[in-house]
């Protein structure tokens, strides 16, 4: 394979998924603006549709237009950070448990939020990045999510 010469197996490992992915729409949660925005550029290069909240009551109000819209419709990845205002983004994760466990959700944990990264893996988040994480680890990780 002369392709893939001096790629790095997660190059060769995201050109393989981005091949086989589908369109879809991820829900973004994170308070901060530069961070938000950079996931949510990541996801849209990939050909994804993205709804970015910057709380979790907006993100709350954003699944619930979804899920009760004309046709209703889950998203196909939620990206949150475990802390947020308002509504955490745990709150956020144990609502949508209650009804939904199919939905994947990744939870992003900053430093000193370990009780949060635990409970987040209690209530059935499917990946849980901690602090520091890599955006590149937080992109492979959406797109194996995404991809069937």
């Amino acid at each position: 394979m002369m392709a893939n010469r001096g790629a790095t197996t997660n190059e060769v490992l995201f050109r393989e998924l981005r091949a086989r992915r589908e369109r879809g729409r991820v829900f973004v949660a994170v308070e901060d603006d530069d961070a938000r925005i950079l996931i949510a550029q990541m996801l849209k290069l990939e050909g994804y549709d993205v709804f970015e909240a910057r709380d979790g009551e907006a993100l709350v109000d954003g699944l619930i237009r979804s899920l009760t819209g004309t046709p209703p419709r889950a998203p196909d990845l939620v990206i949150t950070a475990a802390r947020l205002g308002g509504v955490s983004g745990i709150d956020v994760l144990r609502r949508l448990r209650r009804f939904d466990h199919l939905t994947p959700v990744i939870v992003l944990a900053g430093e000193g939020e370990a009780a949060l990264a635990s409970e987040a893996e209690a209530l059935g988040a499917n990946q849980v990045l901690r602090a520091p994480y890599d955006y590149a680890d937080l992109c492979y990780a959406a797109l194996e999510l995404l991809i069937p």
